[in-house]
């Protein structure tokens, strides 16, 4: 019986990774069990305790998200900087638009999105995503 390939993406959201050489493990232990491999450049930054800036280590997610040989990402490591990404929703994008384009577009590729500040505001009711945008629109 053989088992299932998958595009597996790596990537570093949060915190820098510690010792490089075990991303270069990973990838080869995954790829000798017939996955695709692919390393996002955030996996070898670092800037002060992070896997780089804020704006780098969010276009990870989005190229994680976008990248067509991607299935399942997976973070290399966690931590504090991951919540420094998306404080609240409205702090998501500075433009109402954009905001509900990320939403969106995470959506379609199967992202879930949670905010600790406003857990019930990403539901598709009309209520909760009426007080999204009316956050959004205040925040710009």
């Amino acid at each position: 019986m053989n088992a299932r390939s998958y595009g597996i993406g790596l990537f570093a959201p949060a915190g820098f990774a510690p010792e490089p050489a075990a991303i270069d493990r990973a990838a080869a232990r995954l790829a000798a069990l017939g996955h695709r491999v692919v390393i996002d450049p955030t996996c070898t930054m670092r800037w002060q305790r992070f896997a780089g800036m804020d704006d780098e280590r969010l276009a990870s997610v989005t190229r994680m998200a976008k990248h067509p040989d991607v299935e399942l990402a997976i973070c290399v490591r966690g931590g504090y900087g991951w919540s420094r990404l998306i404080e609240r929703l409205d702090r998501l994008a500075r433009d109402l638009m954009i905001q509900e384009t990320i939403i969106d577009d995470l959506r379609r590729h199967d992202f879930d999105l949670i905010s600790v500040a406003e857990p019930d505001l990403l539901k598709d009711d009309p209520t909760r995503t009426l007080l999204r945008q009316m956050m959004g629109a205040i925040a710009q």
